[in-house]
């Protein structure tokens, strides 16, 4: 699938999975009816056959109705409008911004793709699309996933973000010492 997506379009959309321990194949029932978007940026393939991909969240969208007899899961989407159009104030951004450059040292990311990250931060992404990017790198489980995509606005999904940042900083520490970002 990652092949065929990369030699054409280069867009995908990232839905989760309800319950991971049902497997229903391609079936709906089985999957939230809201994802994300995204677009590669970059996609290494591994000696493995596994790839790494870097992708930023393009657009919410209601997943529709998916295609039957399919070689992968494929969907109608329509995109997902927020309810009120407010954006980010320059020191959300800013910080928004900070705090995502400093997960991504954190993680000891590769120098190159530390610049681009930072190229890709600094080109202008609309607010939503910024949002959606960090939203879709943060390292939660499904269900919190599902509680940032459910956002109904930019502020209400920065809120959201930053809830999920305290919950996830104070309570899911692990006993090791390790922490969630950020720090």
């Amino acid at each position: 699938m990652l092949k065929d997506i990369v030699s054409s379009h280069g867009t995908f959309v990232i839905t989760q999975i309800k319950d991971a321990s049902v497997s229903e194949g391609n079936s709906n029932s089985n999957y939230y009816p809201i994802g994300c978007m995204v677009r590669i940026v970059r996609a290494d393939p591994l000696p493995d056959g596994c790839w790494n991909i870097l992708v930023h969240g393009m657009a919410l969208v209601d997943i529709k109705e998916t295609l039957d007899g399919k070689l992968y899961r494929q969907a109608y989407t329509s995109p997902r409008i927020f309810q009120d159009e407010k954006g980010l104030t320059a020191e959300q951004r800013i910080t928004l911004q900070n705090r995502f450059m400093d997960y991504v040292i954190q993680l000891n990311t590769e120098e190159d793709l530390k610049s681009e990250i930072q190229e890709l931060l600094e080109s202008g992404l609309k607010d939503e699309v910024l949002l959606n990017t960090i939203a879709m790198s943060m390292r939660i489980d499904p269900v919190e996933r599902q509680f940032l995509l459910e956002a109904q606005s930019v502020q209400d999904l920065y809120n959201r973000i930053y809830q999920l940042w305290d919950f996830v900083s104070n309570d899911r520490n692990t006993p090791e010492g390790g922490q969630w970002w950020p720090l």
